[in-house]
C-alpha cells in the first residue's frame, strides 16, 4: 500500500510563500535555464524541509525563522560557488543574494509565472520525508545485520533461500491503441507506399556534391564508413565532399552521435553535424560548411528556422544565428524542442495563464529568444525534471515583446507507456511524437516476444492525452528496435529499423496501426529526413 505523505506544517508553507519568488529569481539568474533552475529550487527547499524542526528552534522576536532563512542563504551561495568554480566572481554572488531576498510582492517577482506556495511546499516536504525514510531503512538494516552477526548461534544449517516469483505471464493481447513493431521477416512482406523517396537506395555510385549541386536534400545519411551522403530530389545520392567535415564521422563528446533525426533542416537546405568542438553546419545548396565552437558536450540539435539552430547538451543550451555567427544562451533546450512538420491545421492558441493584473514576463529573460522565435517553440518535457514533474507539453504565447509559457501535462490512463524520452521529437498539427525508453514500463509482449525495448508515443498536444504507442523489442536477429524520423502528414509517422546490414524506413499509420514500407537502404546508416508531406 502506498504511503500518503504528511502535509507540510503551516510555518513551512509560510516560509516557502515568503522565499520562493526570490529563490526562483536567483536560481534562474545563476543557471540561465528554467529546467535547471526549477530543479535547484526544489533541491534547496527539500534540504531546508529536511532540517525544518531543528532550524525553527531559533526564531527572532518577529517570529521569522531566522535559522531557516540563514540556512537557505548559505546553501544557495554554496551551490552558486560550485557553479562558478571555473570563473569565481564575488560581485555575482552578491547580486545573487540580492535576488534571493526578493519578496513575493517585488517588481522582479511579478515577472514570474504564478504558482501556489502550498504546491512547492508539498513537493519539498514529500522529498524530505522520502529522504528521512530512506535513511531510516538503512539504519534499521545495519542494526539488523549487527544483531544477527552478534547473536546468531554457531553451526546452524544455512537457511534455504526461497525462489523468486515467476515473471508475469505474457498478455493474450495488448490494448487496441498499442501496436507492436513487425519482425524483420514480416516487414519484408509489408506493402510498398509510394512517396517522394525512392524505394531502394544503394550507397554506390554517389556523385560529389561540389560538382553536382542540389536545391535541397530529401534525406541525410551517415554510413558506418565513408563520407556523409545526401539524397537529392532527383533520387540520386551526393557525397558531401566539403572542406571542414574531416571530423564529421567523429561524434560529439562522450558518446553523442554525429547526426540525429533532426539534423537535416525541414526545407532540406542545411545539415548540422555534432563534433568534438561544437557543431558544423553545412549549406547543402552552396556546398560549404561553417564550424561553430560551443563549450560543453553537445548531444542534440533542433532547427527553429533555416537560419536558426538550437544546440544542447546536459549543461549547455545555445541558439546559433547562422547569418551573424553569434551563439547566445537560451533556456529553450534543443533536446526537448519539437520539429514542426507537415501542414498544421488552423487552431486557436490557448489564452496565456498569468496572475490577474501581473505583467507578462520579459521574453528575453524567459527564453533568450525574440518574440517571433519563441512563438514557434513547442517542447515535450521529460518526466522527473524536476523530480515530481510529469511529462508535459510547453509552448509560449507572446504578447508584443512579452511571453507567457502554457504547459499541458501528459495525463490519462495511457501514461504507463510514457518513459524517459529518447532522441528528437516531432509535431504535425496538434499531434506530437517522440521515442521513449520502455524497458522499465512493461512486462512481456504477446506471442512470446520479450519485453519492450523502446516505444514511440503519439500525444495530442492540446489535451495531453496519449493517442497511440508503437512498442519494439530487440534481439540480434529478428526483432529490431525502431527510431522516430518524423511525420509525413498529421497521422503518418516515419520510423527507421535496422538488421545490422540494412536500414528500412516504414510508415506507421496512427489512426489504424497499419504499416507500409517506404524505403530500404543497402547499409546500416544514421538517417535524417526532410519534411516529407504526403499527398492526401
Amino acid at each position: 500500500m502506498a504511503r500518503t505523505p504528511s502535509a507540510p506544517p503551516e510555518d513551512f508553507v509560510e516560509f516557502v510563500e515568503r522565499r520562493d519568488a526570490g529563490l526562483r529569481l536567483a536560481a534562474h539568474a545563476l543557471t540561465g535555464n528554467d529546467r535547471l533552475a526549477e530543479s535547484l529550487v526544489q533541491d534547496l527547499l527539500a534540504a531546508t524541509a529536511a532540517r525544518w524542526r531543528r532550524l525553527t528552534r531559533s526564531e527572532d522576536s518577529t517570529g521569522r525563522a531566522s535559522g531557516a532563512d540563514g540556512y537557505l542563504d548559505r546553501i544557495f551561495l554554496r551551490e552558486a560557488a560550485s557553479w562558478r568554480r571555473d570563473q569565481p566572481d564575488p560581485r555575482a554572488a552578491r547580486a545573487d543574494l540580492r535576488l534571493l531576498r526578493q519578496g513575493p510582492d517585488s517588481a522582479a517577482a511579478a515577472r514570474l509565472p504564478g504558482r501556489p506556495a502550498i504546491d512547492a511546499a508539498r513537493l519539498a516536504w514529500a522529498r524530505a520525508e522520502r529522504g528521512r525514510r530512506r535513511w531510516g531503512y538503512v539504519a534499521a538494516g545495519l542494526a539488523a545485520v549487527i544483531l544477527v552477526a552478534v547473536f546468531a548461534p554457531r553451526g546452524v544449517p544455512e537457511q534455504r533461500v526461497e525462489a523468486e516469483p515467476p515473471p508475469p505471464a505474457a498478455p493474450d493481447q495488448l490494448p487496441e491503441w498499442i501496436d507492436v513493431l513487425p519482425t524483420t521477416q514480416a516487414q519484408g512482406e509489408l506493402p510498398w507506399l509510394a512517396t517522394s523517396l525512392p524505394q531502394q537506395i544503394s550507397l554506390a555510385n554517389a556523385r560529389p556534391l561540389s560538382q553536382h549541386r542540389i536545391d535541397r536534400a530529401m534525406m541525410l545519411l551517415l554510413p558506418q564508413t565513408g563520407a556523409p551522403l545526401v539524397l537529392g530530389p532527383d533520387g540520386g545520392l551526393r557525397v558531401v565532399d566539403i572542406d571542414g567535415l574531416t571530423d564529421a564521422r567523429q561524434p560529439g563528446r562522450l558518446g553523442s552521435t554525429p547526426i540525429t533525426a533532426a539534423s537535416l533542416s525541414r526545407d532540406g537546405t542545411r545539415a548540422a553535424f555534432l563534433n568534438n568542438t561544437g557543431v558544423a553546419v553545412v549549406d547543402l545548396v552552396a556546398a560549404r560548411s561553417r564550424q561553430f565552437s560551443v563549450d560543453g558536450r553537445l548531444t542534440d540539435v533542433a532547427w527553429l528556422a533555416p537560419g536558426t539552430l538550437l544546440v544542447a547538451g546536459p549543461r549547455t543550451t545555445r541558439v546559433l544565428d547562422l547569418a551573424s555567427g553569434e551563439a547566445s544562451s537560451t533556456t529553450v533546450d534543443a533536446r526537448h524542442m519539437l520539429t514542426r512538420q507537415a501542414v498544421a491545421r488552423a487552431t486557436a492558441e490557448p489564452s496565456p495563464v498569468t496572475p490577474t493584473g501581473a505583467p507578462l514576463p520579459d521574453i528575453t529573460t524567459m527564453t533568450g529568444l525574440v518574440a517571433s522565435q519563441a512563438a514557434k517553440v513547442v517542447e515535450l518535457l521529460p518526466i522527473g525534471e524536476p523530480a515530481t514533474a510529469p511529462a508535459r507539453v510547453r509552448r509560449y504565447v507572446t504578447a508584443g515583446a512579452s511571453v507567457s509559457p502554457v504547459v499541458t501535462p501528459i495525463s490519462g490512463d495511457r501514461t504507463g507507456w510514457v518513459g524517459r524520452w529518447i532522441g528528437p521529437g516531432f509535431m504535425a498539427g496538434d499531434l506530437v511524437a517522440r521515442d521513449c525508453d520502455a524497458r522499465e514500463l512493461t512486462g512481456p509482449l504477446p506471442s512470446g516476444r520479450p519485453a519492450a525495448f523502446n516505444a514511440t508515443v503519439v500525444v495530442d498536444a492540446r489535451s495531453g492525452l496519449v493517442k497511440r504507442a508503437l512498442v519494439a523489442s530487440r534481439d540480434a536477429t529478428t526483432l529490431p528496435d525502431a527510431k522516430l524520423l518524423g511525420f509525413t502528414n498529421r497521422d503518418g509517422v516515419l520510423i527507421v529499423t535496422g538488421t545490422g546490414t540494412t536500414a528500412r524506413i516504414l510508415l506507421w499509420d496512427t489512426t489504424n496501426g497499419l504499416f507500409a514500407r517506404v524505403a530500404e537502404i543497402a547499409d546500416q546508416v544514421l538517417v535524417s529526413v526532410a519534411d516529407v508531406t504526403l499527398a492526401a
